[in-house]
């Protein structure tokens, strides 16, 4: 929706071409650790992989040792060449623990089980998430007293944003 039309916030006039994501998006959750979006999945049941899974042609080996190369990510990707878009896979590099996966591809496919599971991420949100999320919404931040810590006026955000801006709406 184009800024000044955008009904969403005062703050929207001041952007072009924009959008508003739920907080359960990629958007807002790129940039999480894996281990605190296995941990929001784990507190709501909801079962994710860690271990790659095993394909026919999985294994590569060292032709020159016979060893087993040290895994990439296997996730399709096109690329834009200056002759076009070519089909290649992401080939970057697999820490232990993450499906098989790249951290980046990693984090897209938790936070995918989070999206379809409606799971509100806001216990894994920092003081400075919820203040943007309040921010990005005209919402007026609450009162800090100077014996709130971060943590205390986190929590105060928090109720705020659950009070005034549901999951489902966002």
């Amino acid at each position: 929706m184009m800024g000044a039309k955008c009904t969403i916030s005062s703050y929207c006039a001041k952007l072009g071409l924009h959008a508003h994501h739920p907080r359960n998006c990629l958007f807002y959750l790129r940039d999480k650790l894996p281990i605190q979006l296995q941990m929001l999945l784990k507190q709501n049941n909801i079962q994710y992989d860690e271990e790659p899974v095993e394909l026919p042609g999985n294994h590569v080996e060292d032709a020159s040792t016979s060893t087993p190369k040290a895994p990439r990510c296997p996730i399709p990707l096109q690329k834009e060449t200056p002759t076009g878009m070519v089909d290649t896979v992401c080939s970057g590099e697999v820490p232990d623990k993450h499906a098989g996966m790249c951290r980046t591809h990693y984090v897209e496919y938790l936070t995918a089980k989070v999206a379809k599971a409606r799971i509100d991420p806001l216990p894994i949100f920092d003081l400075t998430d919820c203040v943007q999320e309040l921010r990005r919404r005209d919402i007026r931040l609450p009162e800090r007293g100077p014996w709130d810590t971060d943590e205390i006026y986190k929590g105060m955000c928090s109720e705020v944003i659950k009070k005034n801006i549901p999951l489902e709406t966002t």
